[in-house]
């Protein structure tokens, strides 16, 4: 799939609308920007598969991602046919998955339109993170940067602050989180690791460390754990 996706720049360079139906499988092409500190080279700018969805007007259509269940509205010159799926059915088979996790309470929703900026709760492994957009994909992913309390222990009455560059670390790059996964500063997010994001007007405006707002603060309690917690509300807005 990778190698099919790099070498889509060559194959389709002169390329014109094709026009597709329902049920067809697409890649979706999407210009990245590099966000700070993070190895943009390794971004594909073709994500998918997308599965159709509808046909609107002339050259635009309505299609969801297979995995992430998220729903886009782009132009025909912006698609081009996936590649042929690793086993039969294989497509088909994610589609349907992906239809059951749509309204899950524990996960951002596909409808949900992430913008750079929101701050999230995001799952990872045992834990919880706190992490703030740096800039959002079609496809529902994310470039995020981490916070986290300055002990590591990650609980709901420390304060929080941003994760910060290091020249001597590895890659660059310090990120104090219990459990230590990569010495992350940022990282790219996938959508079903997306719990919910919450607003907190004290940290998108100061530097220091601060508190987390009391919306968040449940995720990091002693009993807090991402494989039973549900999330409430989607702090934002949808599509």
């Amino acid at each position: 799939m990778i190698a099919y996706q790099q070498s889509f720049a060559k194959m389709n360079k002169e390329r014109k609308s094709a026009m597709f139906e329902k049920g067809d499988y697409v890649m979706h092409y999407q210009p990245f920007t590099q966000t700070d500190n993070a190895p943009g080279k390794l971004l594909l700018p073709w994500c998918g598969p997308w599965r159709i969805e509808q046909r609107l007007r002339s050259r635009d259509f309505e299609m969801r991602h297979i995995e992430s269940g998220v729903v886009r509205t782009v132009a025909g010159n912006t698609l081009t046919a996936a590649p042929p799926p690793d086993a039969p059915g294989d497509y088909d088979d994610r589609y349907e998955m992906v239809q059951h996790l749509r309204d899950t309470p524990d996960r951002l929703a596909g409808s949900y339109d992430l913008t750079a900026g929101e701050f999230m709760i995001v799952r990872t492994g045992q834990f919880y993170s706190v992490a703030r957009t740096k800039e959002a994909y079609s496809d529902g992913s994310a470039h995020v940067e981490w916070f986290n309390t300055k002990d590591g222990t990650g609980n709901a009455g420390s304060k929080y602050l941003k994760a910060y560059a290091d020249s001597k670390a590895d890659a660059g790059e310090v990120y104090q989180m219990k459990g230590d996964p990569t010495k992350r500063l940022w990282a790219l997010v996938e959508r079903k690791d997306m719990v919910c994001t919450f607003p907190w007007k004290t940290m998108a405006s100061e530097q220091r460390a601060v508190m987390l707002p009391p919306s968040a603060r449940k995720y990091f309690a002693a009993d807090a754990n991402p494989r039973k917690a549900t999330a409430g509300t989607n702090g934002g807005k949808k599509k």
